[in-house]
């Protein structure tokens, strides 16, 4: 008897242990899924985009900025659909071009990264693929409440008259038939590699008319004009043929072949969805191999503050202690003033003011990215201030693009730099936080200070001063539920 109950003793003991053993593992899963929330992989949560593409089932294409309420709100919808991701098949360039132009999609496009992610409503088997330069990979197999998400999309875009619908043909490309001895000078063209001039058009008719009558182009049939509202004129002078142009939502892409004895020019009128700040360039050889590494030769655009002039550089970052770029300035560079339209000079560069600069990412420079600038716009300090406080002054409340930079130690004290936006210019602004700053993303506290992502920041005193803030941040809420 005694036995036999020493016996039913061990088997209880063995059944606790084992559920005991179930609930910490799927208690260690639980907590693994809650601080999976919006990450792409191990270590990246999903950047905010510069703009949002939409292609609706009209097959119209619909721009959202990021300075608009409907941007964050559509940020808002897509984040969490990240979660749990997985590494699944990986689709050519050309195989997931013939995904976006089957059905609806959302594609979140970069100025910098050019490594953009498509979230597709009506492909089976994708829900979202994350680009690489020429391809990209399932990470997630489908999406969740389609319909209601297309519902909330049409809602926002069907009659709001700031969202023009685009198309996206691909038609327009022409190369002249009269061949160039020289570059001509003063048309604006920059020079983006060796032999490779290139002039970009947004909105200028007239400009771009003048250019093609001054590179005497002429093609045997009369080349369509460009719409300007709702197309980019990319015009390219170059030595080497020019054996094939792509055009992604993200970039543009040329091939260049063999070395010519005079120059082509070549027109592209893409429409106006397409990233022309990331421009890639690859050479081949007869035979179609890559000479050149397509990597090294991609446009890019940046932001910040002027933090030092040096020789033939400035540094650009968020104040006198935080440099993030390095621009390299050739003799050719364009400089504009933002706020009277007209050229200056590199001696007009001051320390402190707010600058955008355009140019090729060739590598890092130490720790920060340097940048060949071939454009840049400047704008006076004080113009972007008060823009800034006209959203800010006397509110509790910041709709911020992302934390730029945080400084909090292991006590939970510290603070944090987020920018606000004046057209394509930044502020930077300085924010305390404490122990009791709640940060949060859904259910999911203390989500910690995570860089570049969305999030609605309020504090405990209004703001009479933006650059002296009193006070500390209460929450930031990260706007991914």
């Amino acid at each position: 008897m005694k036995k036999r109950i020493g016996i039913s003793i061990l088997i209880l003991l063995l059944i606790c242990i084992v559920l005991v053993s179930i609930f910490y593992i799927e208690k260690k899963q639980e907590e693994q899924e809650e601080q999976n929330v919006g990450k792409i992989d191990e270590n990246t949560t999903l950047p905010a985009p510069d703009r949002i593409i939409y292609k609706n089932q009209q097959n119209q294409y619909i721009i959202i900025e990021a300075d608009t309420s409907e941007y964050a709100k559509i940020y808002s919808e897509l984040y969490n659909r990240t979660t749990n991701p997985i590494e699944g098949k990986v689709y050519s360039e050309d195989e997931i071009s013939q995904m976006q132009e089957r059905g609806s999609f959302i594609e979140f496009d970069y100025n910098t990264k050019s490594k953009n992610f498509v979230f597709f409503f009506e492909e089976p088997g994708v829900g979202i693929i994350k680009r690489f330069t020429d391809s990209g990979q399932v990470i997630k197999t489908s999406l969740r409440d389609t319909e209601q998400l297309i519902t909330t999309l049409n809602k926002i875009t069907k009659n709001n008259a700031i969202y023009e619908k685009y198309d996206f043909s691909k038609d327009y490309n022409y190369n002249s038939e009269n061949m160039l001895t020289e570059i001509p000078l003063g048309l604006g063209f920059s020079q983006e590699k060796e032999g490779v001039y290139q002039k970009i058009i947004q909105y200028d008719n007239a400009d771009f008319q003048n250019t093609l009558n001054t590179l005497d182009f002429e093609t045997e049939q009369e080349i369509p004009s460009i719409d300007f509202e709702k197309q980019t004129a990319v015009i390219t002078i170059s030595q080497y043929e020019i054996k094939n142009i792509k055009q992604n939502i993200g970039n543009i892409k040329y091939e260049f072949g063999k070395l010519l004895d005079k120059y082509t020019v070549n027109i592209l009128g893409g429409s106006k969805i397409v990233n022309t700040n990331c421009i890639y360039y690859n050479f081949v050889d007869e035979n179609g191999n890559d000479i050149g590494d397509l990597n090294s030769y991609v446009k890019t655009a940046t932001t910040g503050i002027i933090t030092n002039i040096s020789n033939d550089q400035i540094e650009i970052g968020l104040n006198d202690e935080i440099t993030t770029h390095i621009a390299k300035l050739g003799n050719d560079i364009k400089i504009t003033n933002f706020e009277t339209n007209e050229t200056i000079s590199i001696t007009d560069l001051k320390i402190g003011m707010p600058i955008f600069v355009k140019g090729e990412t060739t590598k890092k420079e130490g720790e920060f990215e340097a940048i060949i600038a071939n454009e840049i716009e400047i704008c006076s300090m004080q113009k972007v201030k008060s823009e800034v406080e006209k959203q800010l002054l006397n509110k509790e409340q910041i709709l911020s693009t992302g934390i730029e930079y945080s400084n909090v130690d292991g006590s939970g004290n510290g603070y944090i730099i987020v920018s606000c936006n004046y057209d394509k210019f930044i502020y930077p602004l300085k924010l305390n936080v404490n122990n009791k700053t709640e940060t949060v993303l859904g259910s999911k506290n203390q989500y910690g200070y995570k860089l570049n992502e969305i999030c609605d920041i309020t504090l405990d005193t209004k703001i009479n001063n933006i650059d002296n803030i009193k006070g500390f941040v209460k929450t930031i809420i990260y706007l991914g539920d």
